[in-house]
């Protein structure tokens, strides 16, 4: 799209206690208040509702696209997430 940062999905597995503790610390100074992605929120929840609706969007805490995620997935979807993904490391 452009240049621009895309949406493709959310991640829950791979994170452990420890790890969501450690992360939060490490993603807190690149906190803002307007998310990133140009192409949410998402008209509908999808069909496992993995998407991300503006009710959704209310619950996400927005980061400057500053830190980079490595994730595994199975598939792209029909509207062009990521099926079965799962976090694997933070990387700076």
């Amino acid at each position: 799209m452009d240049g621009k940062l895309v949406y493709v999905a959310r991640t829950r597995s791979g994170f452990t206690p420890a790890l969501r503790a450690e992360l939060l610390r490490k993603m807190k100074p690149f906190e803002v208040e307007a998310c990133p992605f140009c192409n949410l929120p998402e008209k509908r929840p999808g069909r496992w509702g993995e998407g991300l609706t503006a009710d959704k969007m209310k619950e996400c805490r927005w980061l400057r696209p500053e830190l980079n995620a490595r994730v595994e997935f199975l598939e792209w979807t029909e509207d062009r997430h990521l099926r079965h993904s799962k976090f694997v490391a933070m990387e700076t």
